[in-house]
């Protein structure tokens, strides 16, 4: 989004030289936001205000370097700038405050239903276990390998870069279909993991 793109320069135009070269380096840090791996150090030791922009838009896409920015921008102080980039970006987007949404999404769904019983319902947190992708269909090839909920979408290395990935789970009743769709929907709006995600639901095919 062209438009974005130019606020984020606009913002990153009104730091000095000295808060910019400190915000460069908050881009080299993993784990600035949750999920989020640094901008190498040789990429972004000759880059200017612009091609800055352009590296946290080709690493994190147009709503990852909105988020980025201004994660840093608070711990650097400059909460006036988080404001002001907060208002042009729902101008520019359309989009609201997604915190609210965040906080109905984790009440209805963080606590879940095992089976038939009704009677108790215990935190998805607490029951989850690690999942497991089937690579096979042949019994006697076939193998189980773990898999983080929250890199159910990664690209695999045979893959394209740049590809929409669909995700469909298959397997009998009870193996955790849909506790492992609630887990990654619960992280996102916990804000613990998948936080690339612009917007995350769950429900049921019913529902839809």
């Amino acid at each position: 989004m062209e438009k974005l793109k130019e606020e984020l320069l606009n913002t990153l135009e009104k730091l000095s030289k000295k808060q910019f070269k400190r915000f460069k380096w908050y881009l080299k840090q993993d784990g600035v936001l949750v999920g989020f791996k640094g901008i190498p150090v040789a990429q972004l030791e000759k880059a200017g205000r612009e091609d800055t922009v352009d590296l946290m838009v080709q690493k994190h896409q147009d709503h990852g370097a909105l988020q980025l920015t201004m994660k840093v921008l608070e711990k650097m102080g400059r909460k006036d700038l988080v404001q002001r980039l907060q208002k042009k970006a729902k101008a520019e987007t359309g989009l609201q405050d997604v915190s609210e949404y965040k906080k109905s999404l984790r009440m209805r769904i963080q606590h879940v239903t095992e089976g038939t019983d009704e009677s108790g319902r215990p935190l998805l947190n607490t029951i989850y276990t690690e999942l497991y992708i089937t690579d096979g269909t042949n019994k006697e090839t076939r193998h189980d390998t773990p898999i983080k909920c929250h890199d159910i979408f990664k690209v695999l290395p045979n893959q394209p870069k740049h590809i929409i990935k669909v995700v469909m789970t298959n397997g009998v009743a009870g193996v955790g279909k849909t506790f492992s769709v609630q887990k990654f929907t619960l992280d996102w709006a916990e804000g613990s993991e998948n936080q690339d995600v612009s917007l995350s639901s769950a429900g049921s095919l019913v529902q839809f």
